[in-house]
């Protein structure tokens, strides 16, 4: 039998620009679920640049339809 293999849980490092400040930190899905964020959403990580979420391939399907 094979040991079952631990979930390693996300961290939350992702900040998104609102009203003129930074809010979070979030997780991707925390960014999905909470911020319904587009791709015109500015966000990064950690203390990264800011950049438009569409332009961030792991959040391209955390995407909201506005």
């Amino acid at each position: 039998m094979r040991p079952a293999r631990l979930a390693i849980p996300e961290v939350a490092n992702w900040y998104v620009f609102r009203s003129g400040k930074a809010e979070g930190p979030y997780t991707a899905l925390q960014l999905w679920e909470i911020q319904k964020i587009t791709a015109r959403t500015k966000v990064r990580r950690g203390e990264g640049d800011w950049q438009r979420a569409g332009e961030v391939s792991e959040l391209t399907k955390y995407l909201t339809q506005q």
